[in-house]
């Protein structure tokens, strides 16, 4: 029999979740992407789901059924990675670093910027050191703070996991209870043991997941879950790696695995977990990094009050959008039933109430060009073009979502955020192998006459 492909089931260019700019970007592919369906829809995926469950064989008409699931659900996946990082300690920790990485952006471009443009040369840490009029010392603590975060990152546990692999596997559940709510059990039961099967395909997506289900032989959708967002609740100001995402996924799941006989209910294994361990429990964790949260940030303004002025208006948009941020993510935890719904991924669903900014970003053409996209009267009156590359628009955004204001009055913040991120790729080579980082890049030597060289 001829092999079949698995590899195009699923392409992890369809969304992309930004943290700097609090914004998720689709494929504008996925532009007629909706999230309610009519009866016979229902029925339609509920009978192949069916059929497909009964199939044990791989044909390409069960990856085709996945992959069409998987890409109706692209977009609560990156909702998930939105909330998750919006609220969680984890989150918090990478949020102040980037906010602190672009107040200080604009001081740096300054040592670039003239009339005509500016070339960015990678790697950008290096080439930032070799400028002269430079803070060397304040290049060195933000590269190290760089490099403390790309680890947080990227820490492997003994069990060859990373962060990204629980952040990934997060957003996955939430996957499988779009399904459930959308077309039931069995779509459910069709999706998960597919990604289960197909697990070298679909890794960083299923990898916590499996193992759980493997180790612990739970297969409940809310308790994995449960499991994964607790492994983002650490305290990272007193706990060191051991509250790392990868690391507190070893140490619950050992510690699971260690009193299965005994009897105890899920919720008590947790408990003792924490109580052992002498660990904040999370919705205290979540809480105290508040406090941590506003004394970065008071720290932050006070450096920047003697700057210049013309230095003081690029980051106006930067302080604003970061205030709104954290004036918002203040007013969710402070609610009295704000950790049921956030840690329970049936309430979560139901529940959730922040939305990032949502963009659909136009698709690439034989690499050195941008497709123009006909922007339809039935397009007009549910998008607003956000950004223009000359006549070519970039980026469309959702009209009529209650989303982050301040990111929507200006562009200058996904400016600053587009350089900076672009910039951290630190080879051209990078930039090119990913449709999204590709466009940034044109649309900023297009329209700023930006550059990245190595």
């Amino acid at each position: 029999m001829q092999e079949l492909n698995l590899n195009n089931t699923y392409n992890g260019t369809l969304g992309f979740h930004i943290t700097n700019t609090f914004s998720i970007f689709i494929s504008m592919e996925k532009i007629n992407d909706k999230l309610k369906y009519n009866n016979d829809e229902v029925k339609y995926f509920e009978k192949e789901s069916f059929k497909f469950n009964n199939q044990s064989s791989l044909t390409k008409g069960k990856i085709k059924y996945f992959s069409k699931l998987r890409n109706l659900v692209t977009l609560e996946h990156e909702i998930k990675h939105f909330n998750d990082l919006f609220l969680t300690p984890f989150g918090v920790y990478c949020i102040v670093h980037e906010f602190n990485m672009l107040l200080n952006l604009p001081t740096f471009l300054s040592l670039y910027n003239d009339s005509n443009g500016f070339e960015v040369k990678l790697p950008f840490f290096k080439s930032l050191k070799e400028k002269e009029k430079i803070d060397i010392t304040q290049i060195e603590l933000l590269e190290k703070k760089s490099q403390e975060i790309n680890e947080l990152y990227n820490f492997k546990n003994t069990f060859d996991m990373t962060s990204i692999d629980i952040i990934e596997c997060l957003a996955t559940c939430a996957e499988f209870q779009s399904l459930y709510l959308y077309f039931g059990q069995n779509t459910v039961d069709f999706y998960l043991n597919f990604m289960l099967e197909q697990s070298d395909t679909y890794t960083h997506y299923v990898k916590a997941i499996k193992f759980i289900i493997l180790t612990l032989n739970i297969r409940e959708i809310n308790k994995i879950h449960t499991i994964l967002y607790y492994c983002l609740c650490g305290d990272y100001h007193n706990e060191g790696k051991n509250a790392f995402p990868s690391k507190r996924f070893e140490d619950l799941v050992l510690h699971f695995h260690n009193n299965k006989d005994k009897k105890l209910s899920f919720e008590a294994i947790l408990n003792n977990f924490y109580t052992k361990n002498n660990y904040k429990i999370p919705k205290q964790a979540i809480q105290d990094c508040q406090k941590i949260q506003n004394e970065s940030i008071n720290r932050f303004k006070d450096k920047f009050n003697d700057i210049n002025d013309n230095q003081q208006k690029s980051m106006n948009g930067i302080f604003e959008l970061y205030d709104e941020y954290f004036s918002k993510r203040n007013e969710i935890i402070n609610k009295k039933d704000f950790f049921t719904n956030y840690s329970n991924l049936s309430n979560y669903m139901k529940h959730k109430h922040i939305y990032p900014n949502i963009y659909y970003y136009s698709p690439i053409s034989e690499k050195n060009k941008v497709i123009s996209i006909e922007i339809n009267e039935i397009l007009k009156k549910e998008f607003k073009i956000e950004l223009h590359n000359n006549n070519y628009p970039i980026l469309l955004k959702k009209k009529n979502i209650p989303t982050f204001n301040k990111l929507q009055e200006s562009n200058s913040v996904l400016y600053y955020a587009f350089i900076l991120n672009i910039s951290r790729l630190n080879s051209i080579e990078k930039i090119k192998n990913n449709d999204l980082t590709f466009l940034i890049a044109e649309y900023l030597k297009n329209n700023f006459r930006v550059t990245f060289v190595e």
